[in-house]
């Protein structure tokens, strides 16, 4: 999903120990070096912690993964790495959005958006947005959604983003066309959506554009075509362990398979 550094590697549990003692030595050199190594060590925590929320994140337990989230930037905050602070925020910000959280979900990304702007990164900058967006469309707001993310070009995601978040963004955009009867256009950024996530291997997303594919069937009456992307996205869900998704999926086969 995101390139792999250096810092993102295992630490060595006995360096934090020598870092400590190096901490109280009385030599200004030994304490100054065991300084910049303790920065060094929260800076690498605070990936490990990001990398733990994603592990969570893909089995559908958001308590967990924003616990991560906020682990993740509060250590960054410790070494005043603003971007990474914004990062950890707005996937907070996607877990609490997701967990009924609305509103502190928009305020995080308020500071989240802000700071982004000012350190240049525009491609973290559309994932936010793209959040902010699947908040406002939970709120029942798809037509302020549409307006955040730009519907009628989606220039934007596909310039600034690499393939998983302009993946996220067309799956926003799918939601927000079929809540506003666009059919047309719900199947066409869902469709682009599955084959982005296909290629980057993201099965959980994967599942997401199969169940966004399957409403918009179900919206235009085609409840066999429905069936079967809702059943190839159970099928998915069940086999990564994503609870919430296959809680979802189950509620929607039954509404389709109940008798008239």
């Amino acid at each position: 999903m995101f390139p792999k550094r250096a810092e993102d590697d295992p630490i060595d549990e006995s360096l934090g120990d020598a870092v400590i003692t190096a901490l109280n030595d009385n030599d200004r050199v030994v304490k100054g070096a065991a300084m910049h190594t303790l920065g060094l060590l929260r800076y690498t925590r605070g990936v490990q912690a990001l990398t733990e929320l994603f592990q969570y994140y893909g089995k559908g337990d958001l308590a967990e993964a924003s616990a991560a989230f906020a682990r993740s930037s509060v250590l960054r905050g410790e070494v005043v790495d603003r971007r990474g602070v914004a990062f950890a925020d707005t996937f907070l910000a996607w877990a609490r959005c997701r967990a009924g959280n609305l509103g502190e979900a928009l305020e995080l990304l308020e500071r989240a958006e802000d700071t982004l702007r000012s350190v240049g990164d525009q491609r973290l900058v559309y994932f936010a947005r793209d959040i902010r967006a699947e908040t406002y469309i939970r709120q029942g707001d798809p037509a302020t959604a549409a307006t955040i993310l730009q519907i009628d070009s989606m220039t934007g995601v596909r310039r600034f983003g690499d393939r998983w978040s302009v993946a996220h963004g067309l799956a926003v955009a799918s939601w927000a066309s079929r809540l506003l009867g666009r059919f047309d256009r719900a199947v066409a950024f869902a469709s682009e959506s599955l084959e982005l996530r296909r290629a980057e291997g993201d099965r959980y997303g994967e599942a997401e554009s199969l169940a966004l594919l399957a409403a918009a069937a179900r919206a235009t009456g085609d409840e066999t075509t429905a069936l079967g992307l809702l059943r190839e996205s159970r099928e998915i869900r069940s086999a990564i362990g994503d609870a919430g998704g296959l809680a979802e999926c189950d509620a929607e086969l039954a509404q389709l398979t109940a008798p008239a």
